[in-house]
């Protein structure tokens, strides 16, 4: 099998968590698993989707997605369906029709006023304070933040062990 073969991870993450959300993935396949922080890549899911494409070297990726980061996976699979080998979403929406003014508020707030107020503003209302498994703590420009969702719900990245914290 050539290099180019081969397979790789592409690990896309949760709105407004970063690529850090993947750290228990990243050596799955050493120097093959990729877990970028999409925002830089520009201000659409369209744009992190080809940025996406760029960081991941070989023509076999395994893509997983939880929630806004399944939306770029979807965008990944249609502009380059010949890389993709499989998908795997995670609290993704199958059609994505995003709300361009809020998705520009929650970027805007992210950038000028930091995760933590993003996340009392956008996302700490969608959940009830009984959902809540862990805590929330914001260190080194990482939003580390666990959810009792249900089982399906990515327990092993989120609530699998939350009394330690990367």
């Amino acid at each position: 099998m050539t290099n180019r073969e081969k397979l790789e991870l592409l690990f896309l993450h949760a709105l407004p968590l970063d690529g850090s959300m993947w750290a228990g993935q990243k050596q799955l396949l050493p120097g093959s698993t990729y877990t970028p922080t999409l925002y830089p890549f520009g201000d659409s899911i369209e744009a992190w989707a080809a940025a996406a494409l760029k960081v991941a070297k070989g023509d076999r990726l395994v893509v997983v997605g939880c929630s806004v980061g399944g939306s770029c996976a979807l965008e990944l699979a249609v502009a380059a369906p010949e890389r993709v080998a499989a998908l795997v979403l995670i609290g993704t929406k199958a059609v994505h029709r995003p709300d361009p003014a809020l998705h520009a508020s929650a970027l805007e707030m992210l950038q000028e006023k930091g995760l933590e107020e993003a996340w009392k503003v956008f996302w700490a209302p969608l959940f009830s304070r009984s959902a809540m498994c862990g805590r929330l703590r914001v260190g080194k420009g990482n939003l580390h933040v666990a959810l009792l969702v249900g089982a399906a719900m990515c327990s092993a990245c989120w609530c699998g062990s939350h009394d330690r914290w990367p």
